[in-house]
């Protein structure tokens, strides 16, 4: 399995993008998987094996310390032997890469 990770800060709150990807145990087929994890919980999760990075392939909900919430978008764009991420909040990114 190959795997990539993405980290990004946000007022005090750590968002993690978890990406692995490879041969099922048949070895006729890839697989993969991406996670979302904020302040170390996993929030939403993917298995779309070809992403554009048009839409988000994952969301979640980050809780600041004044009560209110922003929200977490995740694009996910697949090419040949790569996969990068873009990790947004409130439509702005604040980690991974950029396309």
């Amino acid at each position: 399995m190959f795997a990539k990770e993405w980290t990004a800060e946000y007022q005090g709150n750590r968002i993690v993008v978890h990406h692995s990807w490879g041969p099922a145990a048949s070895f006729k087929v890839f697989s993969g998987e991406a996670k979302l994890y904020i302040n170390g919980s996993k929030v939403d999760s993917s298995t779309d094996l070809i992403a554009l990075g048009k839409r988000p392939a994952m969301r979640g909900s980050l809780k600041l310390g004044d009560g209110s919430f922003k929200e977490v978008e995740v694009f996910l764009k697949s090419g040949m032997l790569s996969v990068k991420a873009k990790i947004c909040i409130d439509g702005g990114r604040v980690g991974g890469d950029d396309f």
